[in-house]
């Protein structure tokens, strides 16, 4: 059964109308360890009934925050949906690991001052004493709140606060974006018009649920829809990146995505014996999106893939960020995301150019349109003022789908979502990010903060990084950093070697084919190419590299650098 886009106007009121209208359909189902079968699910009723009780264990503490401390799976869904319900602002954090909590979440604490912490039963005794700025705060489990008394849902109005959505701190410390209902329903109606997603859909991810991506397009956009969704553990998809695409053709998934990372992994661990039976047909908006997408990517994806049922027309961009809730461009869902060639060094001087020779292109593949109600610009970062067609500068954005700002930081709200330009145009959302817009379509060059300037020429760091990826089949897609050191501007890369690389590899041989690569493709000497183990390089929770962190860690010598007899090191989550 289809049915017809809702009028209700809160995150709140979405769940008990469709527990009230398909009680007994499932919303939700979570895959065990290995993607192979159902560990648990939840129809759309259950999920009410359970998210009243968290509600009532809540009841009276309407605008507190509460830290959502699970990993992705029904405990999480319903203690954030439990929130709602009682008019607290869920605050998703990275679950721990191993018992040890990661410095942000701390950070994020302290910012938050939460009066509530949701841990997985029995957690709190182990986690309570590394969280000091939550030492008041009351620790729940989903399964203690099962006694409590069910409440009715609060009923906020469109502007207030749905819950709290931190940054990934990878340039800075995290920042709790203020998302409102309001904006969730227009980034909402933006999804759906995108992927032409009803509430026959069915959704299906492994990306966190502490994530923005996760959480708005794989939880919330579900659920506004009244559609059903498929989770998956992120590790279970880093140690088989199979088993994502056969819960895809299981579940008959229609929406999917992740960042290319991601697509990079389902090329090179693509085996013929593993993929039989494989059936895509039905995944008609693959989106990659969250970090820089690569031509080669996409065109080997495909290649690969398209014999097991998959359109090319199905292959989308997209771009966003938690200050515009989630999405800023995306789509379209009729073809195939266009791709553009430019000129290297054009773009190093911020132009867009026509390539000078095949060395001189770089393809670069499209994130998408923006919504019909937004506007995106590009701006000089220095001067403020707009650019033509023909060049890069920063992306700013403007719509519904802005958030509110920045908890408790009145000045970096106003820097950031408060930009006017040189002729008091505004107010704007500075994205950080540069980039341009072509037919259109948005094309995401690079982050502003993350350019390197050697001899006068701007140099994007996911551009070197990509090339010393390449240069040896021993080293491991989308984990490398660049960075300058030294008044010289010295470059240093550094890469991961995959734990599968043979133990007799030469150190000397890897990073000759790194150094020969990147003064080949840039006309750059590199001053230090460093080889990592597996698992060294230091990403946010939601798989942004730590370029700064990184920069820091090879000053003082703390790099945990890959030694031929080091090979085949134990596996890691990917965001660690």
């Amino acid at each position: 059964m289809t049915l017809a886009p809702h009028r209700h106007a809160t995150a709140s009121d979405w769940l008990p109308m469709w527990a009230d209208t398909q009680g007994d359909k499932i919303a939700f189902r979570v895959l065990d360890d290995r993607g192979d079968a159902e560990a648990g699910a939840l129809t759309y009723a259950e999920l009410d009934a359970r998210a009243r009780r968290v509600a009532g264990a809540l009841d009276g503490a309407r605008g507190e925050r509460a830290l959502l401390m699970f990993a992705s799976g029904l405990d999480f869904i319903v203690a954030f949906f439990g929130c709602l319900y009682a008019g607290v602002l869920p605050v998703p954090v990275v679950p721990p690991r191993r018992g040890k909590l990661r410095q942000s979440v701390a950070a994020i604490a302290a910012s938050a001052r939460p009066r509530f912490v949701f841990a997985p039963e029995g957690g709190a005794d182990e986690i309570a004493p590394q969280l000091a700025a939550a030492a008041t705060a009351r620790w729940l489990s989903v399964d203690r709140c099962a006694d409590a008394r069910p409440a009715s849902p609060w009923t906020p109005r469109p502007e207030d606060i749905a819950f709290l959505q931190y940054t990934s701190g990878s340039t800075s410390a995290p920042k709790g974006v203020m998302v409102s209902h309001a904006n969730l329903r227009a980034n909402f109606e933006f999804l759906r018009r995108a992927t032409g997603a009803t509430n026959a859909t069915v959704h299906a991810t492994w990306l966190p649920l502490f994530h923005d991506m996760g959480l708005v397009w794989n939880v919330l956009e579900p659920v506004f829809l009244g559609a059903s969704a498929v989770l998956m553990a992120p590790l279970t998809f880093v140690q088989r990146p199979l088993a994502w695409l056969r819960a895809i053709g299981r579940y008959g998934v229609g929406v999917s995505g992740g960042p290319n990372f991601a697509f990079d992994l389902l090329v090179k661990h693509f085996r013929e014996e593993h993929a039989r039976g494989l059936d895509l047909s039905s995944w008609h908006f693959c989106y990659n999106a969250a970090e820089p997408l690569r031509a080669a990517t996409v065109d080997a994806f495909l290649a690969i893939y398209e014999r097991f049922g998959l359109s090319p027309a199905a292959l989308k961009g997209g771009y966003g960020m938690a200050e515009a809730t989630l999405m800023i461009s995306a789509g379209p869902r009729e073809h195939r995301a266009p791709t553009t060639a430019a000129s290297r060094s054009g773009l190093a001087r911020r132009r867009l150019e026509a390539p000078l020779t095949d060395a001189d292109a770089a393809r670069l593949v499209s994130s998408g349109l923006p919504d019909d109600g937004e506007r995106v610009v590009i701006v000089d970062p220095d001067r403020r003022s707009p650019l033509g067609p023909q060049e890069v500068g920063e992306i700013w954005v403007s719509g519904p789908h802005v958030a509110q700002g920045y908890l408790g930081d009145p000045a970096a709200t106003e820097q950031t979502f408060g930009a006017r330009t040189i002729d008091g145009e505004g107010p704007f959302l500075r994205t950080g990010d540069l980039g341009f817009l072509r037919d259109g379509f948005v094309y995401v060059a690079g982050r502003l903060k993350d350019v390197m300037i050697v001899r006068g020429q701007n140099y994007y760091p996911q551009d070197i990084e990509k090339t010393a990826e390449e240069a040896h089949p021993a080293l491991r897609p989308a984990f490398s950093t660049a960075f300058l050191v030294g008044d010289d501007a010295r470059l240093v890369v550094a890469v991961e070697v995959d734990r599968d690389a043979a133990p007799a590899l030469a150190a000397e041989e890897i990073v000759g084919a790194i150094r020969a690569a990147v003064v080949a493709e840039h006309d750059l000497l590199v001053g230090d190419a460093v080889l990592l183990k597996h698992g060294a390089l230091v990403k946010t929770s939601s798989g942004k590299v730590q370029r700064t962190l990184m920069r820091d860690l090879y000053l003082a010598g703390r790099l945990d650098r890959w030694e031929p007899s080091a090979a085949h090191p134990p596996a890691v989550p990917v965001a660690h």
